[in-house]
């Protein structure tokens, strides 16, 4: 079961990011560096709406869910306080988001765009992925992310032609994560949403911690490249924000490995060896990880091509430091949500992030006129997270080691 649930999201996965890839070099020739660098923007303001929204619950609903798999009624009790806790955050976010493109010059001409394409943040908050994953249903969650992804991938390829066409892209990406959700809630069997103020402050104060966690651990990032996407050219941002997209999409090709195996080690009363599985998914993640650099970096030329359609010598720099970071992102996940939030450490976690989000800040601040200094930053930041998550996953190793002898 714990192979084949791997593959359904392995499958799901997939469609989730190779259809990013292939639209990367697509849209950057349809639109233009300038306007993908304001799509890059957007998607970067889309990303903190997400994490606010999510508020730890990819991370935190999965565990609850897991750990309550032969009680209903406390099921169905987590589900509709966590589902109605997101929709009150969407409405907070929605509300305060809507007032950036009248103080942001880079996005002021596309408040239409801007306002679509906060739909996404709601289609989200309504996908209970987490829900899914939590009961082990991966296979639905794969049949309705081909379904939807491949819609929103066909649509953009079918419909958006040239750059008079960046409203209707907005629509896309803002509508098809809408109709996703619905279709989900059907499939859960959702029928109505009770709004219980007490439970509500209750789940806001009790995730709090961890929600702080993932939003400093998701944020370094994507900071980053908001701060340079407003204070450096469009087409520098454009680059930047293309390079961290083919990042993340080569290091959620973990992901499938990461949602199965999480939701498994964290049934509750389930005899196992955790670190069985969290070993081999190191050992797997370094291989990955090296070779994954060495192609990056052996290949750059063609990559530029194939995505920028032209090369510089002045980007060499740029790919060689964005090569390694699909081996530390693999590896800090697998030590910190892996393994400490999987055994209660979710303070000591909590603690790494904020440290890792002040010194994201610390660079902003002193190298804010420094557009390389700025990009080394995220390996050095993730490095740093690594050290640290690294120390207790070796501790936690130890302790569990003992008790089993």
């Amino acid at each position: 079961m714990l192979k084949k649930n791997i593959i359904f999201m392995g499958i799901s996965q997939i469609v989730n990011y190779l259809f990013p890839l292939i639209l990367i070099p697509y849209l950057i020739r349809i639109l233009g560096l300038d306007l993908y660098g304001v799509y890059i923007i957007f998607q970067v303001i889309i990303f903190f709406g997400l994490l606010i929204t999510t508020y730890s619950y990819n991370i935190i609903g999965v565990k609850q869910i897991s750990n309550n798999l032969h009680n209903t009624n406390q099921i169905k009790m987590i589900f509709n306080d966590i589902l109605s806790t997101k929709i009150v955050l969407f409405v907070i976010v929605f509300s305060l988001f809507s007032f950036l493109p009248f103080y942001i010059d880079e996005i002021m001409p596309f408040k239409l765009e801007f306002f679509f394409i906060l739909l996404n943040i709601l289609g989200y908050a309504l996908f209970p992925n987490w829900y899914l994953q939590g009961l082990g249903r991966f296979k639905e969650l794969m049949i309705i992310n081909i379904i939807y992804k491949s819609l929103q991938f066909f649509l953009i390829i079918l419909f958006v032609k040239s750059s008079s066409d960046f409203l209707l892209l907005n629509i896309i990406y803002g509508v098809i994560p809408l109709l996703m959700a619905i279709h989900s809630l059907k499939l859960a069997h959702v029928q109505k949403i009770s709004f219980i103020t007490k439970n509500i402050i209750k789940e806001l104060r009790d995730n709090f911690r961890t929600f702080l966690s993932l939003l400093f651990r998701n944020s370094n990032s994507s900071l980053v490249i908001l701060f340079i996407g407003l204070n450096f050219h469009l087409e520098t941002v454009a680059i930047v924000g293309a390079l961290e997209k083919i990042v993340k999409a080569v290091r959620s090709m973990f992901d499938p490995i990461f949602s199965v195996v999480f939701q498994h080690i964290n049934i509750k009363d389930k005899k196992q060896n955790k670190f069985f599985y969290i070993d081999k998914m190191v050992l797997f993640g370094i291989v990955f990880g090296f070779i994954f650099m060495i192609l990056f970096n052996t290949f750059q030329k063609e990559i530029s091509l194939m995505v920028f359609d032209k090369y510089s010598e002045s980007y060499n720099h740029i790919f060689s430091i964005f090569s390694i970071m699909p081996l530390l992102l693999i590896l800090t996940n697998i030590f910190g949500i892996q393994t400490l939030i999987t055994y209660n450490y979710e303070n000591k976690y909590n603690n790494i992030m904020v440290i890792s989000f002040i010194i994201t800040l610390c660079f902003i601040v002193i190298f804010r006129n420094s557009i390389d200094s700025l990009i080394l930053s995220l390996p050095f930041v993730e490095g740093f997270i690594l050290i640290l998550t690294y120390i207790y996953y070796k501790r936690i190793k130890k302790h569990e080691n003992c008790i089993r002898t």
